[in-house]
């Protein structure tokens, strides 16, 4: 009689026992001792990882162990523990974004009181200044040529012409000073008072 009743329940201890092994067999993953012995930890320390978010791979039931794919622990490890980790990574991404946006504001700042200005603003100023530029270079020779004609001396002559150069650099100079007060104060407007002085030196 008693020897029935203990071979009865022989076959439902072997199938638990072989439930509970068969992840690890088939898997290869551990248990909370071997996970203890191969990081080389406290139990303690390893219930504090657990509580903390370390991957479980296989949650036993019924008086189970639960098992851990090493794999994984060594990863969420490295995030836990690396300089680089998220809270880490968002506080340095957060601390970017401010340089970043002290930067737009100083340079917003430094656009409004006029120490820089944008490229396309410096484009149209550098635009209109070449256009000024060749149109009084061109405009030099029939200003100078009734004025030397007739003089025997070549010295004379390259007096004159120094005169009338000077006199052009020092018009560029006023021209090009109000063209990049204008271009950078108020574009818009700027290029309609240019139009509009073109317009009168055609009239």
């Amino acid at each position: 009689m008693s020897m029935t009743k203990s071979l009865s329940k022989t076959p439902a201890t072997t199938k638990a026992t072989a439930k509970a092994a068969k992840p690890v067999a088939d898997t290869g993953l551990l248990t909370k001792g071997e996970i203890i012995k191969t990081l080389k930890i406290s139990a303690t320390m390893l219930g504090n990882y657990i509580r903390e978010g370390m991957p479980t791979a296989y949650h036993g039931r019924g008086g189970e162990q639960s098992l851990y794919n090493l794999d994984d622990v060594y990863d969420w490890l490295e995030e836990r523990n690396d300089p680089g980790s998220t809270k880490e990574k968002l506080a340095a991404q957060r601390l970017k974004k401010l340089e970043i946006d002290t930067a737009r504001a100083e340079l917003e700042l430094q656009i409004e009181r006029g120490q820089v200005i944008e490229i396309q603003k410096a484009v149209q100023v550098l635009s209109e200044v070449l256009t000024r530029v060749r149109g009084q270079l061109v405009a030099l020779p029939a200003k100078a040529a009734g004025e030397v004609i007739g003089i025997p001396k070549q010295i004379e002559v390259q007096l004159i012409l120094e005169s009338f150069i000077n006199e052009t650099l020092q018009e560029l100079v006023l021209d090009l000073s109000a063209i990049t007060k204008a271009q950078v104060a108020d574009p818009e407007n700027a290029d309609h008072k240019d139009t509009e002085n073109e317009d009168d030196n055609e009239t």
